[in-house]
This record gives structure tokens, C-alpha cells and sequence, in this order.
């Protein structure tokens, strides 16, 4: 995987060394082709698009300078892994498969649950989290970013529900995507929802109702809201597994601890 737009934009050329584009232009165009994918952009939108208000001519010039900036870490050969291709209307990026974590991230999404934290690592940060982006630029990548940060929402709480014990590796992947979720926008309730079964699956009912209310304020805070009725189910069960846990073991008799017990493992909390 040579090619991350998840977090951040990195790429590497086929030598193993970070490209570097000469403008930004440039590195935002190679962007906008790999979430393109095969079908690619017409010139002419593209060329309106990055250089608007510059005439035909000068704008189309513009492309042609900054496909062959592209074009110089990732040159045409019977052998490239990736390369631009095009003809007169239409310019595409082709690459394998592998090559780029967003078209990898949604083949593992589409593959079911064995693969569902290998997407969540792959999930480093909305789309080009980070990057300089002009105004008139947004439009191209704006909806990108709401549908790939969408896809890791229903991730995490589809991560979430299915964790096979605490303390699994999914457990971990699904805490880690929760909390980069949570990091540029700590209202986002499916990640706290998460972070509230991976506490209830290790016995911490405690430490779930507080991530319950530090959701509530949080969304009192920035929106002026209260929390879905999913997120309020969850803490009123949570609360009542609490409740039953004290009440059992006020009327527990004293019994002595079995060395060779097996120690019993918090059920999952769905």
C-alpha cells in the first residue's frame, strides 16, 4: 500500500521514498483521481475545477502541468504499479487493488467481520485530515470526507457489537478508531456507544457511565442536544446490570476463594 489519503496524504514512489509533489495543486489532483478510482474525472471539470477563473486555455495548460508532475514520480511503463492514464477527455488513475488504504478499507468493510479490524487500523483520520485544502477545492472532497467518516461510524459500532472476548485485538482496534473518531468531533455518539461496551465487557460499569455522561455533556455543550435513544438505552441497562451485580453480592454468603477456580470472564454488553 503505497498511497494513504486516511489521516493525512502520504505517498510513496515505487523506490520506497515520499513523493513530493512540486504544488499543492498537484498533490490534491492525485488525490482526487485515487478517490476517482478507475472511472477518473473529465479534463475539462477537472481543469475548471483547480484553476477556475483562468480561461480554457490557461486552465487546461494548468492540468497538463500538473498531471506531468504526477506523472514524473509515476511514470507510464508496461510495469507500473501505478500510473495516470487518460486520452483527450478523460485522465484516471490505474493502480492495483492493494495500492491505496481507502479501496483497501472498503473491500475489508464489504469481506464481514474477520476483517473489520483490519479496517479499523487502516482508519487513521477522515480524508485528507490535515491538509491545506482551498475553498474552491472543497466540493471535491468534502463529500468524500462525510462518507468515509460515516463508514467508520457504522464501523466502530458494528466493531463494537461483535468483539469476541475483552481483551481481544479487536477489542483494541475498536477502542483506537473510536478514539480518533472522537478527536476531531467528540460528539460523535457511535464512538462513545463503543467505548461503552469495551468498559461493560471488561466488568467496568463504572467507567461506562462515565463515558455515558461525558457523551451527554459533551453533546449539551456543542450542539445543544441530548443523546439518542440508543445511547440512553445502553447507559439505563448498563446501570441496571451495575444495580443487580451490588444486589447479589450483598446476599452472597462468604465463601472461601478456590485457588483452582476458573475466574469467570464479564459477559459482553450489547
Amino acid at each position: 500500500m503505497r498511497i494513504r489519503l486516511l489521516g493525512g496524504l502520504e505517498v510513496t514512489s515505487a523506490e520506497g521514498q515520499p513523493v513530493r509533489f512540486a504544488t499543492r495543486k498537484s498533490a490534491l489532483l492525485f488525490a482526487a483521481l485515487v478517490l476517482a478510482g478507475p472511472r477518473g474525472h473529465h479534463r475539462e471539470r477537472l481543469a475548471e475545477g483547480f484553476w477556475p477563473g483562468r480561461g480554457d486555455a490557461q486552465s487546461r495548460n494548468s492540468l497538463r502541468q500538473a498531471l506531468a508532475d504526477i506523472r514524473r514520480w509515476f511514470p507510464a511503463a508496461g510495469s507500473a504499479a501505478i500510473s495516470v492514464e487518460g486520452d483527450q477527455e478523460t485522465v484516471a488513475l490505474t493502480a492495483g487493488p492493494d495500492e491505496a488504504d481507502i479501496w483497501l478499507f472498503e473491500r475489508k468493510l464489504a469481506e464481514g467481520t474477520a476483517d473489520l479490524a483490519f479496517a479499523a487500523e487502516l482508519y487513521r483520520g477522515d480524508v485528507l485530515a490535515g491538509e491545506a485544502i482551498p475553498d474552491g477545492l472543497d466540493e471535491w472532497f468534502r463529500p468524500h470526507q462525510v462518507r468515509y467518516r460515516q463508514k467508520a461510524l457504522q464501523l466502530v459500532e458494528r466493531l463494537s457489537l461483535a468483539l469476541p472476548e475483552a481483551g481481544s485485538a479487536d477489542e483494541t482496534a475498536c477502542e483506537r478508531l473510536a478514539e480518533r473518531l472522537l478527536a476531531p468531533d467528540p460528539t460523535a455518539e457511535a464512538a462513545h456507544r463503543a467505548l461503552m461496551r469495551i468498559h461493560a465487557a471488561k466488568g467496568h460499569e463504572n467507567a461506562a457511565l462515565r463515558q455515558f455522561e461525558s457523551c451527554r455533556a459533551l453533546l449539551r455543550k456543542h450542539l445543544d442536544v441530548e443523546p439518542e435513544a440508543q445511547t440512553n438505552a445502553l447507559a439505563a441497562a448498563l446501570q441496571t446490570r451495575g444495580g443487580n451485580r451490588l444486589t447479589a453480592s450483598a446476599h452472597e454468603p462468604h465463601r472461601p476463594i478456590s485457588t483452582a477456580a476458573r475466574p469467570m470472564t464479564s459477559p459482553r454488553w450489547r
